[in-house]
């Protein structure tokens, strides 16, 4: 008797992940979900709301938390936020008219979600080009990896050139790890209200 081998049959497509889609007035975007979420992506915000809304709406890759920090008390950015109270409910969004500064504002982003295995944190006056914010998050959760392993010891990363040399580290956005927290503690609020609490920070 002989015995015929079965033809190989093809694999099932694989099925896209759902996106996500945010069209609630002011928010006007879509969220790719294929690879692990960002866990918080956060910003400060002093006066800039129409720059702060590009910003949101320029996130197209999965972010378990925004958290939104407002400095001061900007009447425009003060309306902006009370209507992404209202469309966004699952954001954390909270105002300081005090004005916690730079360092504080960071420091909140990181008290919003002290569990996260990283933090993005962004000025509110730079936009994300298409799919950059998916590489930068799948190259964050490559570089966790290695620290855990005990590979590398870089723990703030930088979506552009990072610090080469003569070259200043873009701090306008970076991702801290949990590494670098848990190690060094948070941002120091004694540079107040704004520069050098980065440049501190690395040293």
């Amino acid at each position: 008797t002989s015995f015929s081998t079965p033809a190989p049959t093809a694999a099932p497509p694989s099925t896209p992940r759902p996106r996500i889609v945010l069209n609630t007035g002011i928010i006007n975007t879509t969220w790719d979900t294929d690879g692990p979420p960002i866990p918080v992506l956060g910003v400060s915000v002093f006066v800039n709301a129409d720059l702060l809304v590009r910003l949101l709406n320029s996130i197209d890759y999965h972010v378990e938390k925004v958290v939104i920090i407002h400095n001061g008390k900007h009447p425009l950015v003060s309306e902006t936020l009370e209507k992404l109270r209202a469309e966004q409910p699952g954001w954390i969004i909270q105002s300081y008219p005090e004005n916690l500064g730079c360092a504080g504002a960071w420091n909140a982003v990181l008290d919003a979600a002290p569990q996260a295995r990283y933090h993005i944190i962004s000025n509110d006056d730079i936009a994300f080009k298409p799919g950059t914010l998916k590489r930068y998050a799948l190259g964050v959760e490559h570089q966790i990896e290695l620290v855990e392993r005990g590979e590398s010891n870089k723990v703030i990363l930088y979506p552009s050139h990072g610090n080469l040399g003569m070259l200043s580290p873009p701090w306008s956005c970076f991702a801290i790890l949990a590494h670098a927290v848990n190690t060094i503690g948070r941002f120091d609020t004694n540079f107040w209200p704004v520069y050098h609490e980065d440049y501190d920070y690395m040293v």
